[in-house]
């Protein structure tokens, strides 16, 4: 019969609840295309829900839609992460040193390193920079033309960031790189353990950082690109060394029913922004108490040429992007 259809009136009772049990609504109040528009709550229910349309005071049990739910899920979490902080201070300048500030950081080694960058010309220390053992061109393949963006950023300072997005090479051989491997597995095991305890939206950076060091070791919060056996096959070590701050843009999404089946997993999707500095600091040029870093002549060109030259240090970036599926109970 014809009616107002705001006048209508709806209920809703989950999976197998009687009409008595049902949970009341308010009356449909949007008119979209001549059809009533109303929002219902669904929470409670894990195989199906009840739609009662009515006029009456109380509904009618034989009047209604039946839907099964096929798919049930729910939204942890979505926001973002961000544990360890980008260095501040010698790596990050490019001013030119004085005889004091040289006599005060430089160890023995150092000072007999500067003493043999005095006598070279600029072009001298680009070509050693550039080309010498362990110099950019070695330690950079051309992907992404990564050696020139490298170069010519350090060189003019165009640039105030370099960033390489998860479209880009640099990040799609991250998945080929096992020493990444291992720390993304432990970060997605960190996950895991603030979904199950349920501080997943309350926990901070020095909660991620203890985490990280409880259950997997010191100094493990962020990747490391210095291991010597990938230093050769892999861009890495060149661009980045350690790196400082991981930001980690986050959707976490809890399934419980998936095409009429009950499920119980998370799917992660992960946006994780890694950065660092590039940049030369007092270990590039001593080797007393710094693994002989000071014996390379790149590094001690790249030292010089920041820190006498003027040339720019700049923030590197790499984007990495994962979506991953994750038993809820391991």
């Amino acid at each position: 019969k014809k009616i107002n259809p705001k006048q209508v009136k709806w209920a809703v009772t989950y999976d197998n609840d009687t009409i008595d049990k049902a949970s009341y609504l308010l009356s449909g109040k949007e008119i979209v295309d001549n059809k009533v528009r109303i929002a219902i709550n669904i929470e409670k229910a894990t195989e199906k829900f009840k739609i009662y349309a009515y006029t009456t005071p109380l509904p009618d049990k034989d009047v209604f839609v039946e839907v099964k739910i096929g798919n049930l899920y729910e939204k942890v979490f979505s926001g973002t992460k961000q544990w360890g902080a980008l260095q501040t201070g010698m790596s990050t300048k490019n001013k030119k040193l004085t005889e004091a500030e040289l006599d005060a950081g430089l160890d023995i080694i150092g000072k007999a390193n500067v003493g043999i960058m005095k006598f070279m010309s600029k072009n001298t220390i680009k070509g050693f920079y550039e080309n010498g053992l362990l110099g950019v061109k070695a330690v950079l393949s051309d992907d992404d033309d990564i050696q020139n963006k490298v170069i010519n950023n350090f060189y003019t300072g165009e640039q105030t960031k370099l960033s390489f997005d998860e479209k880009s090479t640099q990040s799609k051989k991250l998945k080929e790189l096992e020493s990444f491997q291992k720390y993304f597995k432990n970060y997605l095991n960190i996950i895991l353990l603030l979904l199950k305890d349920g501080t997943i939206k309350t926990s901070n950076a020095d909660d991620i950082i203890d985490l990280f060091n409880d259950k997997y070791g010191k100094y493990k919060y962020t990747p490391n690109f210095s291991n010597k056996s990938e230093i050769i096959s892999h861009d890495y070590y060149g661009l980045m060394g350690g790196t400082q701050r991981i930001k980690v843009d986050l959707e976490i999404i809890h399934w419980l029913k998936e095409n009429g089946k009950k499920v119980d997993y998370y799917n992660i999707k992960t946006k994780m922004y890694i950065q660092d500095w590039y940049g030369a600091d007092w270990g590039d040029i001593n080797g007393w108490n710094s693994k002989l870093k000071g014996n390379v002549y790149s590094l001690n060109a790249f030292f010089w040429l920041q820190h006498h030259y003027g040339c720019h240090p700049f923030e590197t970036e790499i984007i990495y992007a994962s979506e991953d599926k994750k038993e809820s109970n391991k």
